[in-house]
């Protein structure tokens, strides 16, 4: 999570339900989220603007990231498992951001479907140990997108629930009128 990103998040949250941004809280907001990466603060803050009463607390962002119970490294791969065996390598799946990237490090979604079942044993535990490992960590510089199949459709989102689906992409003028506003926000609060 970048420091500007997640400054911007906390301060449109803070004028958005009429809270003033401490030190203090902002610090208790960094060590809560620190893991999370900027599409996730991003995702979680959407939510809290649209769903929140009142100012949430990093663990309420958290939940909205995380869903109710977090997904395990062993659930995750049960449902690769299971789209491998729905799909197979003609369609085109996206998992969500760790998933993806965890399947692209793997050799890709045609890769995976290619394998035999006695390679996929082993190969669980690659994807189970990545997938514990890229949850934990920044993103970027690893391929997080969807997998296209032989089909070559755009992939469709086909993630275990409680995986936060990305926001939808803004279009240029409009992201960089948010910006301005996120921005004007902040540096009027500090």
């Amino acid at each position: 999570m970048t420091n500007e990103k997640f400054k911007g998040a906390i301060a449109a949250l803070a004028a958005t339900f009429g809270r003033v941004v401490e030190p203090a809280m902002l610090k208790g907001y960094e060590i809560g989220l620190s893991d999370l990466t900027d599409a996730q603060l991003s995702f979680a803050t959407t939510r809290a603007l649209r769903e929140s009463k009142f100012m949430p607390t990093p663990k309420e962002l958290r939940d909205y990231v995380e869903g109710p119970t977090r997904i395990t490294p062993a659930m995750q791969w049960a449902h690769v498992r299971r789209t491998m065996d729905t799909l197979d390598i003609y369609d085109s799946p996206d998992f969500g951001e760790v998933a993806n990237a965890v399947v692209h490090t793997l050799g890709g979604w045609k890769v995976l479907c290619e394998k035999s079942i006695p390679d996929l044993v082993w190969i669980q535990k690659d994807f189970e140990r990545l997938y514990a490992e890229y949850s934990a960590k920044d993103l970027s510089g690893l391929r997080t997108e969807g997998h296209v199949g032989e089909f070559g459709k755009a992939p469709a989102w086909c993630a275990l629930e409680g995986t936060p689906r990305p926001p939808k992409q803004l279009e240029t003028a409009e992201r960089h009128r948010a910006l301005g506003v996120v921005r004007d926000l902040a540096e009027a609060k500090s």
